[in-house]
Formats: C-alpha cells, structure tokens, sequence
C-alpha cells in the first residue's frame, strides 16, 4: 500500500493544484495532512477556509482514506480551537484523533512541541542560525528526539511530523519531517518544500527505506 503524505499546505498560500499533480503522480492508497492545512493570516474564518480546503480535496479524493491532522496555524487563536476541532470531528476521514493519531507502527502529527508562541519563536531563531551556518541536521534531529518524548511514542514507532518546514529524515529518531507546500516561508530553502511516500503493509513499515522524501523544488 501506499500513503502520500503532505504537510504545511497553508491553503490558499499552497494550492490545490499541486496536491492534485502529487495524487496524480503517486497514485496513493491513502493520503495524510499533517496540518497547518489553511492560513488564517489574511483574517479568513478557519472554518469557513477549512470547507472550502475540504470540499476541494474531497473532489479529488475521498476523505473516508484520509489521514487529517491539525496544526497550531489552523486556529491561531484558542478561542477558534474548539470551533476547527468540532468541524474536523464532523467530517468522515479515517482518523478521530485530529492532533496525534496512530495506525499500525505509524504515528502521526503536526509537531508544534513548543506549546507557546514564546518557544515559537525561539526555535524558529534556531532554525535560522543553523541553516545560515548550512547545519541542516541538528535541529531536525533534536526535534524529533523531543517529540518522540512528548508523543509517547515507542520504540517500533515511525514519526511522521509537520510544522518545522523541513523535508528530511532523521533515522536516528526514525522520524520524517513532510515538508511544506509554502513558498512564502522555506525555513530550510529547497530543503522545504515537498512531500513524503510511504510503501506500507496495513500502516506497518519495516524500515527507513520505506519512506522517501520527494522535493518539487520551485
């Protein structure tokens, strides 16, 4: 089977278009969007943007194989919290839990560990410090150590993580960050912007190799 991961899209920012070309391309069984799906920053309704994120997707394949995670960028403000996480729970894609959700050795989320805008915004600071020094590993790597610790993750458990704009693999932590569809915000340059794909049987991988990491480049 076959699972064809996105994260980051930030719709309208990211375009539909290009998540039709990748479904295309890779024919999956099963598609996952590990959030910050829509961008509010224009002062759009979340929930109003995420039916119109929805109803775009579900035209080009079924929600009922869809993996649909959340992101901090979803709501940007807790009072919309609750409203994005009733509209996710009334639609029928094949996970309940909207913000950290397992299938098989498979864990799956959004990734933003900082649990505040203060931490945010440091960590981002770091982002940036190690890409102008052209260190792309270290930050990835600490990332997902940490969040296999805030996610309870286990031992046999492959890490699938969104929000830090990276495409990349940390085999170490047996973790893959998924990239972005925003072009408007490469914290890693080339290295942002992409997809991952993931050869399963029933949501079980066997290793690394199983996951590839595609970039669309500019």
């Amino acid at each position: 089977m076959r699972l064809l991961i996105i994260s980051d899209v930030h719709y309208p920012v990211g375009s539909i278009a290009e998540v039709r070309q990748m479904i295309k391309k890779v024919k999956p069984d099963n598609l996952a969007f590990l959030g910050d799906n829509i961008d509010t920053r224009n002062g759009d309704d979340a929930v109003v943007l995420y039916r119109k994120f929805v109803a775009q997707v579900s035209g080009i394949f079924p929600m009922s194989r869809t993996i649909l995670m959340l992101g901090d960028g979803d709501y940007l403000f807790q009072d919309k919290r609750r409203k994005v996480l009733q509209y996710a729970n009334s639609l029928k894609t094949m996970n309940r839990n909207h913000l950290v959700y397992r299938k098989g050795n498979m864990l799956f989320s959004h990734g933003n560990i900082e649990r505040s805008r203060h931490l945010e915004k440091i960590g981002k600071g770091m982002v940036l410090l190690s890409v102008s020094r052209g260190a792309y590993g270290p930050v990835p790597f600490l990332v997902g150590i940490l969040a296999r610790t805030l996610l309870k993750a286990r031992p046999s458990d492959y890490l699938f993580l969104g929000h830090l704009h990276f495409l990349g693999k940390s085999i170490t932590s047996r973790t893959t960050f998924c990239g972005t569809l925003n072009r408007t915000a490469e914290f890693f340059g080339r290295r942002s912007l992409g997809y991952v794909v993931v050869e399963h049987e029933d949501f079980i991988v066997n290793s690394m190799d199983d996951i590839k990491t595609v970039s669309i480049g500019r």
